[in-house]
Order: structure tokens, then sequence, then C-alpha cells
């Protein structure tokens, strides 16, 4: 790996988790756009709690914002390094926006196997293959956190 190439994995790793951290600590004006939640009450007292994850085509976009910007990167300049991280990041976040939609218990697991398969296909040496591997599990592991965080407190 070129003594360049981490560098920009890093620089690439830092601004996915900068984003997935703004939406994390901004989520109240997303909540909407994602998670329907309601209680059903019987005397004052909680009978059940329902909810309903369905990510709107906003949610969906603003999720994928960081693997967009890689991919008009890449074709801006050029650099294999923002393709691979582009795809990385774009596989691995639709795998946790579209695992919950059947069941969200499984999502961390899908997340585990889709973030170190694709850092394992994506990348060219043993460097890159952990770097792209980490910078999908830890964006990913972000939305996830955002998504699920949502459905434990939506009632």
């Amino acid at each position: 790996m070129k003594p360049s190439r981490p560098i920009l994995h890093v620089l690439i790793a830092l601004m996915a988790t900068s984003w997935g951290l703004f939406l994390a600590y901004n989520h109240r004006w997303l909540r909407g756009y994602y998670i329907k939640g309601e209680a059903i009450y019987i005397q004052g007292v909680i009978y059940t709690c329902r909810f309903h994850y369905s990510p709107s085509p906003l949610f969906v976009l603003l999720i994928l914002i960081p693997a967009i910007v890689l991919l008009a990167l890449y074709l801006h300049f050029r650099k294999p390094a923002l393709w691979r991280g582009g795809v990385e990041l774009g596989i691995t976040t639709l795998t946790v926006l579209l695992v919950p939609l059947v069941n969200p218990w499984w999502a961390f697991w899908a997340l585990i196997l889709v973030s170190i398969g694709t850092g394992l296909i994506a990348g060219r040496g043993k460097a890159e293959k952990a770097l792209l591997s980490t910078v999908g599990f830890v964006y990913g592991f972000l939305v996830l956190y955002l998504i699920l965080g949502e459905l434990a407190v939506s009632c």
C-alpha cells in the first residue's frame, strides 16, 4: 500500500464517522422519517408498544451521503481508493438500512458479515482490507445505533 493511501482511508473514516455522529446527535428531526411508534394504554398503564421501521427516501439519502460523496469524488479525481471506500460504505449502509425491515435484531450480525466480506473483496493489500472493513463497520454501527436506538424509545 502506498504511503498516501492509508491517509486517504483515514480521511474517509473521519468523514463518514463525523457525518454519522452528526446524524446521531441531531436525530430528533430525523425520527419522523423512519420510525413510527405507538403505545396502547389501558386504564393509564401501557399495555403494548408497537413500532414500525420504514425508512423514507430522504432518510436513505441522508444516510448514504458519505458513499455518494466518495463516489462523486472518484468520478472527479479517479483515485481507486475513493471508489473502494464508496462501495464499502454504500454496501454496508444499505445492509444496515434494509435488514431491519425483516428483523431488526439480525442487523448487527449482518453488519459484521457484510463489512468483513466487502473489505476482503474490495481491498488490495492486508492493510487496506482491514481499513475498509473497519470503516464500513464503524459507519454501519453508527447508523445501526441510530435506527435501533430510536426503535427502543419510540413509544
